[in-house]
């Protein structure tokens, strides 16, 4: 997977649509939990090593 590197070493892929969210993905290469933050909206996550996590923006609604 290719895409924008966030700290921690996490690989991010963001699909947008009209401005809005549509769809993130994260990869990390090691577990840890992050906060991942879209306009005012927070939400703590667990990423597991080696593993992608998706979520709609739906997620964040």
């Amino acid at each position: 997977m290719k895409g924008l590197k966030a700290r921690g070493n996490i690989t991010v892929g963001i699909n947008w649509k009209e401005a809005k969210l549509v769809k993130v993905s994260l990869k990390s290469i090691k577990n840890q939990t992050i906060i991942v933050r879209y306009g005012n909206l927070k939400k703590e996550v667990t990423l597991k090593a080696e593993k992608e996590t998706v979520f709609d923006g739906a997620s964040f609604q």
